[in-house]
């Protein structure tokens, strides 16, 4: 996997919100998408970047640590990671039902209220 130069690359967001990088040689990678790999407790490292250049979709590369990118860049990254997993954080579990084996939980998070279906703990 390619291992990318913070010198030779920069983020964009144009009007419409898909972030965009440019290579230093002119390429251009358009709805790029910032996918964490693992560790997860780790978010900025390891991020790999799929994007769509005139030959179609591509694997552009990986990310081995977004503090190598400037403060700007790294928020954009931030961003689009950010939209593509919306994950809110259980803060209460405030009831916890079992019908017909599913487990039914209402919980409170950091993005309010949810109730959702679990098939097992």
């Amino acid at each position: 996997m390619k291992i990318l130069n913070p010198e030779e690359y920069t983020f964009q967001q144009p009007e419409n919100n898909f972030l965009e990088i440019r290579k230093t040689d002119g390429s251009v990678y358009k709805s790029v998408e910032c996918i964490p790999l693992f560790p997860l407790s780790q978010p900025d490292v390891y991020i790999n970047l799929v994007g769509i250049n005139k030959s179609g979709l591509e694997d552009i590369g990986m990310i081995e640590n977004l503090s190598s990118f400037s403060t700007i860049q790294q928020a954009l990254v931030k961003k689009n990671i950010n939209f593509r997993y919306f994950i809110p954080e259980i803060t209460d579990i405030q009831k916890i039902t079992v019908k017909q084996g599913i487990y039914h939980l209402d919980v409170v998070t950091n993005k309010g209220k949810k109730r959702f279906l679990l098939n097992s703990l």
